[in-house]
């Protein structure tokens, strides 16, 4: 279930991806991004302050369960009351009886569904 979450996600995350790697070194909301957490390590020539152990911490925090909680945890505190980041997305499915149903097809089917519904806003947190 782990890795069909990843993908629901990451789809979710398509509209910032073009981009993405153009803001990696400044902070801002793409750092909230799953895909942004997942290629950060492979970019650490780009973070000239960050300390060795934190570049280790990063490669052995790519566990999905992992990832998820952070970014569940962040996005309850930024994201406004009427919206839903992906990873609370994917955590709302979760929690309906019928999560245990899902397969990979129905799930691309409800992320291209939800696609049409998503923008980037690329806005900055200070």
């Amino acid at each position: 279930m782990a890795e069909m979450g990843m993908e629901f996600v990451m789809a979710l995350e398509d509209p910032c991806r073009p981009h993405l790697e153009l803001h990696l070194d400044k902070p801002n909301g793409h750092a909230l991004l799953t895909t942004a957490t997942l290629i950060a390590p492979q970019h650490q020539q780009h973070f000239p302050h960050t300390a060795p152990n934190q570049t280790q911490q990063c490669h052995t925090a790519q566990n999905p369960h992992t990832i998820f909680e952070k970014l569940l945890a962040l996005s309850g505190q930024l994201v406004v009351e009427d919206e839903l980041s992906p990873i609370q997305a994917w955590y709302y499915i979760l929690q309906q009886s019928w999560a245990s149903k899902l397969d990979s097809r129905k799930l691309s089917k409800l992320s291209a569904s939800l696609l049409k519904l998503i923008k980037c806003h690329g806005y900055v947190v200070s």
